[in-house]
């Protein structure tokens, strides 16, 4: 069985982009272009990671953190952004959380998903 990835980014093409590379991959990927399609997606399909661009207008990555938490508190989640003074550890959220510059190297975040499964995987 593939393992579930909701992939949220604001950019179409990223998204598209990335989507693909994971999909190559052997991960089943939902894709949502914002928070709000995210949140959806993930009230009705269990995920098994959540990769998400931080900064998105409206519904940010930050809240959608927050929602993922509220419905599955062990979920790791992989956050993307172009802001490079945001640390992973200014995110005082429980569980295993990554982080990946923007522009995105398919190949280190590739590693980052991987790493967060195989955690959550040795945490069950």
């Amino acid at each position: 069985m593939h393992q579930k990835i909701l992939l949220v980014d604001d950019h179409p093409s990223s998204l598209k982009n990335i989507a693909h590379f994971l999909r190559a991959n052997g991960f089943e990927v939902h894709e949502a272009l914002n928070g709000n399609e995210a949140a959806q997606l993930f009230e009705t399909i269990g995920f098994d990671l959540v990769v998400s661009d931080l900064c998105m207008p409206g519904f940010d990555g930050f809240r959608l953190l927050d929602c993922a938490r509220s419905i599955n508190p062990s979920i790791p989640i992989v956050l993307m952004s172009g802001y490079r003074n945001i640390h992973v550890e200014q995110i005082d959220k429980p569980g295993l959380t990554e982080f990946v510059e923007k522009p995105i190297d398919l190949e280190k975040l590739l590693s980052k998903v991987t790493q967060a499964l195989q955690h959550q995987e040795q945490n069950l």
